[in-house]
């Protein structure tokens, strides 16, 4: 959608001039780089200031009928803040320190932001901010963005604080020097709703340490933004958050059953790729009473239990067939089931076979997919937590895993 204030003269002949001067300049600043070539400060400095005048030369501010491009000229000094000094700015002679000390890379993601926004009207952040699925009184949804964290809740052995990186602003947030960016804190500062203001307050508070962790009642709520459930930093997908207190308890409460033996409960949807040829299995494969591979429905059923071992990060297995670890307490094991069904083969460069596979997950274990799809022998791609290559990461840079599809019931409707 198109900005407000851009809306009001993106139509404008100048507007256009301005963009068309601002490519030719993204471009020459873009062949230095390309070309690797060596420029000296001061042949930079003139550059930017030589820029920040041809804007000004062409929105012409100080136009008596100007209203429009007084406001052009504000936002022009908003996205050029990074390299331009606006304090020290003259346009009518060159001043060296007028210019911030920044690389010719940052100076050409600086102009080509601004050159996208006077077009279009859309502000881009140096990280993709969350998309927004859809909302009603009760309830927002978006898209989790790989690499966003999940990082909030707690237990009876953890009672740390939800982390954040304490930015004033959702923008702010989204420029940071850290991708690795914490979804609760996200939605707190981009949200109104009340548990996102509820989290802003309970930052305000200082606590040091959560003083709940049932992940239902309204000060658990105000923790974490309203968040009701979690995916693995490579996941990306679809993220639910409660927006009152009173509807917070009733969607955790959906997400922490199980659909297939609660009523009431969620379904969760996947989308993986994974190595081998997927197919659904003919017959069932029991290597334990806790370890089991088979088919229902039509679709390939994966229930084996399993534990999570801090140590080697990752989940394992609680019984292969050769016996529960003694040393393990059985507090540990967690029940899992997975059904999965084969959606569409590929093949790689060196013949190697990838599946796109249709998962539906019935618990919601750490790494539950990514562990109970490697224990029937096809690892996601891009991930050599549980036995994919390594080389995958150079064409897949993170866990081939989308979350694309959620049910579930919106409390009081």
């Amino acid at each position: 959608a198109m900005a407000p204030a851009i809306a009001k003269f993106a139509t404008e002949g100048w507007i256009t001039q301005l963009g068309n001067i601002l490519e030719e300049r993204y471009l020459r600043i873009r062949s230095i780089i390309d070309e690797d070539r060596a420029v000296t400060r001061d042949e930079l400095a003139r550059f930017v200031w030589g820029t920040g005048r041809t804007v000004r030369q062409v929105i012409k501010p100080d136009d008596k009928e100007g209203s429009k491009r007084r406001q052009a000229w504000m936002e022009a000094k908003g996205m050029l803040k990074e390299i331009i000094d606006w304090e020290k700015f003259s346009p009518s002679q060159y001043f060296e320190p007028c210019v911030k000390n920044v690389l010719e890379k940052r100076i050409a993601e600086v102009i080509e932001n601004y050159r996208i926004y006077i077009l279009t009207g859309e502000i881009r952040t140096k990280y993709f901010p969350p998309k927004l699925l859809g909302e009603t009184d009760e309830i927002v949804c978006v898209d989790k963005p790989c690499m966003y964290t999940c990082t909030y809740g707690g237990n009876r052995d953890d009672q740390s604080v939800p982390p954040r990186q304490g930015a004033k602003s959702a923008s702010q947030l989204l420029n940071g020097e850290k991708g690795e960016i914490q979804i609760h804190e996200y939605l707190a500062l981009k949200f109104h709703y009340e548990t996102a203001v509820g989290t802003r307050e309970w930052w305000a508070t200082g606590e040091e340490q959560i003083s709940c962790w049932c992940g239902k009642c309204p000060y658990c709520s105000c923790t974490q933004s309203g968040c009701c459930n979690r995916l693995d930093k490579e996941t990306s997908g679809v993220m639910v958050a409660a927006k009152t207190k009173q509807g917070f308890g009733e969607i955790r409460s959906q997400f922490a059953s199980e659909h297939s033996l609660e009523t009431g409960g969620t379904e969760k949807y996947y989308f993986a790729l994974c190595h081998g040829n997927v197919q659904i299995p003919t017959e069932v494969e029991e290597k334990s009473a806790s370890w089991k591979h088979g088919i229902t429905d039509g679709r390939g059923r994966v229930e084996v239990v399993m534990r999570y071992c801090k140590e080697a990060r990752r989940s394992l297995a609680w019984d292969s067939g050769d016996g529960p670890n003694p040393d393990i307490p059985s507090n540990q094991a967690q029940h899992a089931l997975t059904f999965y069904e084969p959606v569409a083969w590929f093949t790689g460069p060196k013949k190697e076979i990838y599946t796109l596979v249709h998962v539906q997950i019935i618990t919601g274990r750490t790494h539950q997919i990514r562990f109970h799809l490697a224990e029937v022998g096809h690892p996601l791609a891009g991930d050599p937590t549980y036995g994919a290559p390594h080389s995958d990461r150079k064409w897949c840079g993170r866990v081939f895993l989308h979350s694309y599809q959620t049910k579930f019931r919106e409390p009081f409707t």
